[in-house]
């Protein structure tokens, strides 16, 4: 069996294809040289640039790709090699700036609970150097020729090590830094672009402290958590109900911490009794994926992408629909800025929301937009795919044959 990618949707920094400059409306198989013999492991994105990984090398192109290059001829796929990582279990992408100047930061985390972090910033190292985070977490900087090959210049390398055996860490980031949970602690650290600590939020999610979240994921302006009881969190921006409890909020709605009544705080109550397994959102909507494969979706709905119809946002969780004789199991959902993907358990593709640049993988039906309003099954992937990401315009699917 072989795994293959295949990439589609807005170009404009090479994120789908780096050798086009065309946005790509139609699905490419990517056949860079470097994933010849590879078995690739997983596949990340975020708004301009793609990843994927095996269990010890990192490749990524677009805008990342061009940060990591002190030339300015045009950059291809970097290939990242780690050989001390035991096992690449995920990768987070992380685009933001700093004094108006673009910083590229990769998040790894391997298979024994280190977290490792690669950033490139005007081809100079940041300034973590050797800083002792806690009594928990060693910050170990590998200088480059020594522990990393690289085929270009990343401009440093630091490790989070967890000495502990954690039963779950979980990571995710927006536009404004990366939140990292710790279950054996039950809190929750936010890291700004230096990775300094700007946040610490201790979060026992009940008085009994046996609940605890098993995952997270974000947009750019809000964090989904879900935890072991089946109960969906969501904090941080809410303008176009994101928070699911009926409320434009305009207020930054912080992380559950202990000092909160949590009940009320980040709880969405209307999905209560619903064993939800794993959320996602995109700019001012949120996914919420329960453990029989059904879907609930609200927030903002501008391009059809709540799968509920066109136009009207919604301020509360309800059932997505699917245009299909017999609603699809399905068991994983991702969502771009516009659009939104959920793969069945057969790795069949379902798509809705913008088709502006040609991110569904189908062909618009005029140069603007295309619109569904309910998802809709692909013409072109329904099954064989394994993973999807779609933290953009642009989509990328991982395929076996």
């Amino acid at each position: 069996m072989t795994r293959h990618i295949y990439a589609f949707g807005f170009n404009g920094h090479g994120q789908v294809d780096p050798n086009s400059e065309d946005i790509l409306k139609t699905p490419i198989k990517l056949d860079f040289h470097p994933f010849q013999g590879i078995h690739l492991e997983g596949i990340s994105s975020n708004w301009d640039t793609s990843c994927a990984w095996s269990e010890s090398k990192v490749f990524i192109w677009g805008f990342g790709a061009k940060l990591f290059s002190t030339t300015k001829d045009p950059v291809g796929l970097v290939e990242i090699s780690l050989p001390f990582l035991h096992s690449i279990k995920s990768v987070e992408i992380w685009t933001s700036e700093v004094n108006q100047n673009p910083l590229f930061s990769l998040y790894i985390q391997d298979n024994v609970r280190h977290f490792y972090s690669i950033r490139s910033y005007q081809n100079r190292l940041l300034d973590v150097n050797g800083h002792h985070w806690n009594e928990r977490e060693i910050p170990i900087i590998c200088h480059l020729h020594e522990n990393l090959s690289l085929s270009t210049n990343a401009k440093q390398v630091s490790a989070w090590v967890y000495e502990s055996d954690i039963t779950a860490t979980l990571m995710t980031s927006t536009r404004e830094h990366i939140t990292i949970y710790n279950a054996e602690i039950q809190e929750i650290r936010e890291y700004d672009h230096t990775h300094l600590i700007s946040k610490i939020y201790s979060c026992p999610l009940n008085s009994a402290g046996n609940e605890k979240f098993i995952h997270l994921s974000s947009s750019d302006i809000h964090i989904l958590g879900v935890t072991n009881h089946g109960n969906l969190h969501v904090w941080g921006q809410g303008r176009y109900g994101e928070f699911g409890d009926g409320i434009i909020n305009t207020q930054i709605r912080t992380p559950p911490s202990s000092s909160l009544d949590l009940d009320s705080h980040t709880l969405v109550e209307k999905l209560e009794g619903i064993r939800i397994i794993a959320a996602d959102g995109g700019t001012g909507f949120s996914f919420a994926l329960t453990h029989n494969g059904h879907l609930y979706s609200w927030g903002n709905n501008k391009k059809s992408q709540l799968a509920r119809g066109q136009g009207s946002d919604f301020l509360l969780p309800d059932f997505v629909e699917f245009n299909a004789s017999e609603d699809p199991m399905i068991k994983s959902i991702t969502c771009g800025i516009d659009h939104v993907i959920a793969l069945d358990m057969n790795g069949g593709v379902w798509h809705s929301g913008s088709n502006k640049y040609g991110q569904l993988g189908e062909l618009p039906t005029n140069s603007l937009d295309k619109r569904s309003e309910g998802f809709e099954l692909s013409s072109k992937f329904r099954r064989g795919v394994l993973t999807v990401s779609c933290k953009g315009w642009h989509s990328l699917l991982l395929i076996e044959t």
